[in-house]
């Protein structure tokens, strides 16, 4: 008895063939996909940091601006006229009458004094440690 082979019909063969995928391919493109995925999530990460640095940045202008519109408010409310009258009304004082005024004059020259003892140049710790000893038997 003669062996015959079984034969797959041809058509079912032709299909076999378009559908096999070998492992290096599906490999290829799981990796394709997993990079097109890592870039896009990048892409959104930086869109995000974008977005909440701009709110940031507009909120510190927002900030900027009130505190500009209080600066202007202080300095048009509290006139010298306005601590004067701040200052007799609710603090209760008075203007010094003419007896309580002492007039001191400031000569205009700047005396300034110089000190005894130039001031030591850097020094290393040896010589810090040579200098202290030093000062230590003189006392």
């Amino acid at each position: 008895m003669a062996r015959r082979k079984k034969r797959k019909p041809e058509v079912v063969l032709q299909l076999d063939r378009q559908f096999r995928l070998n492992g290096r391919l599906v490999f290829t493109l799981l990796l394709f996909f997993a990079g097109a995925l890592s870039l896009a999530l990048t892409y959104a990460l930086i869109t995000e940091a974008r977005h909440k640095i701009n709110e940031t940045r507009a909120l510190v202008q927002e900030q900027k601006d009130a505190n500009t519109s209080l600066r202007a408010q202080l300095t048009e409310k509290y006139t010298l006229d306005e601590i004067e009258r701040i200052a007799v009304d609710r603090l209760g004082m008075i203007k010094p009458d003419q007896s309580q005024i002492i007039t001191v004059y400031v000569p205009k020259q700047n005396y300034s004094e110089l000190r005894s003892e130039p001031e030591p140049e850097d020094k290393s710790v040896w010589q810090t440690v040579v200098s202290f000893f030093q000062n230590l038997i003189k006392f």
